[in-house]
């Protein structure tokens, strides 16, 4: 499941790029203004998450590594992850999927027929299938197939949606054949024998997903909420995990942990800290432009 809602997050990314450099007239991203708003959006709530990740990772782990700590304060969770908080390395490939799309807004790629870009895919899963002894680990597999299928939506996201919309319930059907390959792969066991198929299919049901989740709910009302949704998605994304085993073990001090019942409080304080903390990095971004 790790796979499919990290290419959600990064589905939505190229999806709100692509849009905006359609809208631009195709005109390349700045690319000093770019990366100084991305990392004040990506920097800022890491750094407010750290303070919980820390306390999680001592609490639960008993464990306080200072080189860890400063990694994963400049962003280089993916070389030094913790034991509580080994989603952060999102963080990294994050940061390199920003300086492909300044790279992507000076190309031209969405005048490529979408035919050509089918035929990628299927090579690309080939190759990797047929590979699977050298290339089927997860920190291999996950950043080809990222880039690949973000580049796939940040240039072709108009073409993809009338597809979508003209054949709903196809896209319905391959949506839940690959999460159903991804999990029955990963229940076979992780091996090289699997992991590549496994790999490459939970995010390629993650990237379906995204666009499953596009066709059926877009609605001026559902738009309101894919709009809250991607605002405090990245936040989401950073305090869930860490938020978890802290949940559980408030619970059981209160002696009222319940394995199914701990899922309600923990989503609320997700949600909570979530949009506490976009605000915060509003007010702080805001503040910071206001300066310069």
């Amino acid at each position: 499941m790790g796979g499919v809602f990290l290419m959600v997050f990064f589905a939505l990314s190229a999806y709100l790029f692509g849009m905006k450099w359609a809208k631009s007239g195709y005109e390349g991203f700045g690319v000093i203004s770019f990366l100084k708003k991305r990392c004040l959006r990506i920097y800022i709530p890491l750094w407010l998450t750290l303070p919980v990740v820390i306390v999680v990772e001592y609490l639960i782990c008993h464990s306080f590594d200072a080189k860890t700590i400063v990694y994963n304060i400049v962003g280089l969770g993916w070389a030094k992850p913790f034991g509580t908080g080994g989603h952060l390395w999102y963080i990294t490939l994050m940061m390199f999927l920003y300086f492909v799309f300044v790279a992507f807004s000076r190309l031209r790629l969405d005048k490529l027929c979408l035919t050509y870009w089918l035929f990628g895919y299927v090579a690309l899963h080939a190759a990797y299938v047929l590979g699977e002894s050298h290339f089927a680990t997860f920190s291999s597999v996950a950043p080809v197939i990222t880039v690949f299928l973000a580049s796939l939506l940040f240039f072709k996201s108009d073409e993809l949606m009338e597809l979508c919309h003209r054949w709903p319930k196809s896209l319905l059907f391959v949506t839940m054949l690959a999460l159903v390959l991804s999990w029955w792969m990963y229940a076979l066991g992780w091996h090289n024998t699997h992991k590549a198929i496994a790999t490459f299919s939970s995010f390629s049901a993650g990237f379906c997903l995204f666009v499953c989740l596009l066709t059926f709910i877009m609605s001026p009302q559902s738009n309101r909420f894919i709009s809250h949704l991607a605002d405090i998605s990245y936040e989401v994304y950073l305090v869930h995990l860490p938020l978890l085993p802290l949940t559980s073990c408030v619970l059981r001090m209160m002696g009222l942990y319940d394995r199914g019942f701990t899922i309600i409080p923990w989503l609320a304080l997700t949600y909570a800290l979530a949009v506490g903390m976009h605000k915060v990095t509003q007010r702080i971004t805001v503040n910071f432009s206001n300066t310069q």
